[in-house]
């Protein structure tokens, strides 16, 4: 792997509230249960070992391990804070017996043997990841032969930012590394990975943050105002508001993709 960029962290107590505020408690990403459950649709989860990468508080990993019993779920992310609370989660929600949860920093080595895992999973949060050539790699890695990498990402729509672009990507203070479908799936390509599903997902993604939008300037406005003040306040509005504009114009896309590791 390249050099890694030190830790700032960056989903901090406030931010957290925030969004879980707009998108339940343990999400960091839209959708709920119902998003994360569906990015796995169809896949054989029996038995298997399953690594959620970058997994905040939990909720997706546990929300994965509700579809299969059988399933053994590990979550790493390199917050410590965050992966205290995903403790919890699991602990509370009945899961610490088949979940794993582990501090590791996603632009360096996994904390794992070779070819450990079924699936790689990543809701939402490999675009915060800037060198995705290594990153896969290291993927491909911890997983098993004819393994699975499953993902759910952001992604621009051309090379150049347009200035509405550029004010949604400074906007919260988070660190993101968008780039093109081309680009991400010639990532996956350069280290092996065969594309066998890529499915947009945008338009799930735009209804999301209009209703994100009309919750933070109906139910949740007067609550989030009393915690943040106005102008806090007003800083995330905006925020969500420039994410709906992106998502309208098509200038950010998400897509679903599923890539397999080669068998031999």
């Amino acid at each position: 792997m390249t050099d890694k960029t030190p830790f700032k962290k960056e989903y901090t107590s406030d931010v957290v509230e925030v969004i879980e505020t707009v998108y339940g408690i343990g999400f960091l990403s839209q959708g709920g249960e119902e998003a994360a459950q569906r990015m796995l649709t169809g896949l054989d989860l029996k038995h298997k070992r399953l690594l959620d990468i970058g997994c905040g508080v939990g909720a997706p990993t546990l929300a994965v391990a509700k579809l299969e019993p059988t399933l053994q779920v590990t979550g790493v992310d390199v917050d410590a804070d965050l992966i205290t609370i995903a403790k919890r989660h699991a602990l509370e929600q009945g899961f610490a017996d088949r979940s794993e949860w582990l501090v590791s920093e996603p632009e360096g080595q996994l904390p794992f043997e070779d070819q450990q895992f079924d699936i790689v999973y990543g809701k939402e949060s490999w675009l915060h990841v800037a060198d995705k050539s290594s990153f896969f790699k290291e993927c491909a890695r911890v997983l098993k032969p004819g393994g699975l990498l499953v993902t759910l990402d952001w992604m621009h729509r051309s090379i150049d930012y347009t200035p509405q672009m550029q004010s949604f990507a400074q906007a919260d203070g988070l660190t993101f590394h968008f780039c093109t479908l081309q680009q991400y799936q010639n990532a996956l390509g350069q280290v092996g990975f065969k594309i066998q599903r890529c499915v947009d997902n945008s338009s799930y993604h735009l209804k999301y943050a209009q209703d994100d939008v009309a919750f933070l300037t109906g139910t949740a406005k007067a609550t989030l105002i009393q915690k943040l003040g106005v102008a806090t306040y007003q800083a995330y509005l905006n925020s969500w508001q420039l994410q709906v504009k992106i998502f309208e114009s098509g200038e950010m896309q998400t897509y679903l993709i599923h890539a397999q590791k080669p068998t031999v």
